[in-house]
């Protein structure tokens, strides 16, 4: 698939840079001073006398001249503008590979690293006797570039640029935006990423424009670390010894002055925080730190993240819901209401400098991206689409079903970083393996969702990630801000979902209804918009991959069960990619709706009835999809009672579930897509008690009735490296 990014004036991607504070007065000086030198000879850097294409040696050595040219450019800086204060140097050494928190392997051309490279020196501390090594924490700029500006030069550069920029984004929690540079013989393009868009400038040439690249170098170099993309409210205070970081973050609290601050023990999720089509969450378990720069007290549940600036915060949507429960239906229920959400300690939006962080105001310093501006193609997506943590997430696939979120043109609207704290500690759904846990938190999340109904909202981004167990309590939903709530049709602005692909209801996939029947030729199909039975599908396709992707730990000892059949069923539900979305979505996926033994069949015999349990629920959706898609307008009483169907038929798989962790299937098979072994995720509970579901009151016959009372309820830099999975800090 090909993505585009808006190309920009350098002059404008100067303006988006770190402010330049070199007038024009002294700018001739620092030239004329660079001519004094000899760093400017006849028009062209030193070192440069020729155009890199026509240089007879390898590359590196071509440019091996140019982190001296850096050093001159800052040197004269310095001489002229005594006052400013050196924060990167550039570092030239493209046959090692950078360290990191998360795996990769990459080799970037050029770095330019904060002084003393504060990260470095933390390790250390920790490990004295390990070789020092750039990390890429304390990378400021990376670089990349090419003899040649031929057209497979360029598409090598872009992928190498597009891997680094992604890389630096998910490896660092204090990264707000990332700048990269690509020199194609002298071409030069500067590239910025941010959390809701790239945008790449215009072509200049180094050697002949340099009062341009002096102009650029110098913004880089004198820039203090939150203009050059680092978070002030995240500061790296250690380093353990296998070399994750742990931090200190600051959390605002919305309409006040106050502040807490909190140290990271563990990371929960992290996987989808390099991508900007997607909020970039990152969870951890933390401690509060007090007076006495200690931790203090009880474990609590940190979640950063990246909003559209016209969300409500998810501690005000649940404040509010819990609110209207209160009024309308008395304290028991809205307490009963709390249990299936976070309950949360403090929440705000990030500050830096006492501004809002914001993509548009503050990190693109209120710069809009100019209306006419061209698109520049990018060969290959900015994301790692065969990383072994999104595909357990169920965050991978390439192809036409990005269209839908991403479109063509790799930009959000702008976006709002936010901070949650929340009492609960639980674990991403796609971490647990005990099916009682599974289905016993998909039941809760349907309880979620069903005091969201009530309340007029629709979640519209049920996936794994959003579903967290929390230890002897159960489940509870998450990622709230995504809600739509009823004006009218079941929508208002933003009529996507963010939802995993794998999880993704297939109506929402194509943008359309799939189900509807008029009732006259008059009768027109209105306008596609999300609805509760949406929610309650992606719960399905969770129970469906939760079934497909686990085996019983015994389970070679079956003599009438094929493994492979089962992963034939798993690639075509839930393939790596897709080449069309409409022959994905009305072929193979419709299929196994209106059919389920294409997928029950081959499950192992101790899951088939579980799975059996889920089928009828399918095809009771499905019934409920025809009926609500009738006439002129959605039919609403479609969506009544069915909540409490779902609720009982989860409450029945758990109940039956085999006790224990299953095995999961990927470990076996799905290693295949993978370039290079990865590493065992971190558990992140290590005991879990398992909850009393057999508490539920569950009717044991296979009662569907639709009436029921609503219950209570590629090539990259060398060889990219993928993520080996959620790592701890």
């Amino acid at each position: 698939m090909t993505y585009h990014a808006p190309t920009v004036s350098v002059d404008f991607a100067l303006s988006v840079l770190p402010p330049h504070h070199i007038t024009e007065k002294s700018m001739i000086k620092i030239l004329r001073h660079l001519k004094r030198s000899g760093d400017i000879v006849d028009t062209r850097w030193k070192g440069f006398e020729t155009d890199p294409a026509k240089v007879d040696k390898h590359e590196d050595k071509v440019f091996a001249p140019l982190p001296n040219v850096v050093s001159a450019i800052t040197s004269a800086c310095s001489k002229i503008i005594p006052s400013l204060g050196k924060e990167t140097v550039i570092l030239s050494n493209p046959a090692k590979t950078p360290s990191s928190a998360r795996f990769n392997t990459s080799k970037p051309d050029g770095n330019m690293h904060l002084v003393g490279m504060p990260c470095q020196e933390l390790v250390q501390k920790v490990a004295p006797r390990q070789e020092v090594k750039e990390r890429w924490e304390d990378t400021a700029v990376t670089l990349e570039y090419k003899k040649s500006d031929d057209e497979a030069s360029v598409v090598d550069n872009n992928r190498k640029i597009l891997w680094s920029l992604y890389h630096m984004l998910r490896n660092d929690p204090s990264r707000r935006f990332v700048i990269g540079i690509t020199i194609e013989n002298a071409q030069t393009r500067i590239w910025f990423c941010s959390r809701s868009m790239i945008f790449v400038s215009e072509q200049f040439n180094f050697i002949a424009e340099y009062k341009t690249f002096v102009k650029i170098i110098s913004s880089l170099s004198f820039a203090p670390e939150t203009d050059l993309g680092w978070d002030p409210t995240i500061k790296r205070v250690d380093v353990t010894h296998d070399g994750q970081c742990i931090y200190q973050i600051q959390v605002h609290e919305n309409g006040s002055s106050d502040s807490k601050s909190y140290i990271t023990n563990e990371v929960i999720f992290n996987v989808d925080a390099g991508t900007i089509e997607r909020p970039a969450t990152r969870i951890f378990k933390v401690q509060e730190i007090g007076s006495d720069n200690r931790p203090i007290g009880v474990d609590f549940f940190l979640t950063d993240t990246w909003v559209d600036e016209d969300r409500t915060p998810e501690g005000d949507l649940i404040g509010s819901m819990l609110k209207k429960i209160l009024t309308e239906e008395g304290r028991e229920a809205a307490a009963a209401a709390q249990r299936y959400f976070q309950t949360i300690v403090q929440h705000g939006d990030v500050k830096i400098e006492g501004r809002v962080d914001h993509t548009l105001h503050v990190v693109m310093r209120g710069q809009s991206i100019p209306s006419d501006s061209d698109s520049y193609t990018l060969v290959n997506p900015p994301v790692p689409l065969s990383d072994e943590a999104w595909q357990q997430a169920g965050l991978i696939l390439s192809g036409r079903l990005h269209d839908h979120r991403v479109g063509v043109e790799l930009n959000k609207q702008p976006r709002v970083h936010r901070r949650t704290v929340s009492k609960e500690v639980g674990r991403s759904l796609h971490t647990v393996h005990n099916f009682v846990h599974i289905f016993g938190g998909l039941r809760d999340a349907v309880e979620a969702l069903h005091v969201m109904y009530k309340c007029g909202y629709v979640h519209r981004d049920v996936g794994t990630a959003n579903i967290l167990y929390v230890p002897g309590q159960g489940g509870i939903l998450v990622g709230l801000e995504c809600a739509n709530t009823s004006q009218g049709p079941w929508a208002r602005r933003h009529d996507s979902q963010l939802s995993a692909p794998y999880f993704l209801p297939l109506e929402v996939a194509l943008r359309g209804y799939i189900y509807w029947t008029k009732s006259s030729r008059k009768d027109t199909i209105p306008p596609f918009h999300s609805n509760p039975l949406h929610d309650l599908e992606a719960i399905l396709w969770i129970s469906i991959w939760m079934f497909v992707m686990h085996v019983p730990p015994d389970h070679a000892a079956s003599t009438d069960y094929n493994i492979h059949a089962q992963m034939g069923v798993y690639d075509d539900l839930f393939p790596h990619s897709v080449s069309s979305t409409g022959e994905f979505v009305m072929g193979r996926r419709l299929n196994a709706f209106i059919d389920p033994n294409i997928w029950t069949e081959v499950l192992h015999p101790d899951f088939q009835p579980l799975a059996d349990i889920i089928a009828e629920l399918v095809m009771t959706l499905v019934d409920r999809h025809k009926r609500a898609e009738t006439g002129v307008m959605v039919d609403e009483s479609a969506f009544e009672g069915i909540h409490s169907i779902f609720i009982k038929a989860l409450a029945k798989v758990a109940k039956a579930a085999p006790v224990g962790d299953m095995k999961f299937i990927e470990a076996d098979l799905l290693l295949r897509h993978q370039k290079k072994p990865q590493t065992k995720t971190k558990e992140t509970v290590t005991s879990e008690a398992q909850l009393d579901y057999n508490a539920w009151d569950v009717e044991d016959d296979d009662d569907d009735d639709d009436e029921d009372d609503e219950g209570q309820a590629t090539q990259g830099n060398d060889d990219e490296g993928a993520d080996a999975n959620d790592e701890g800090t």
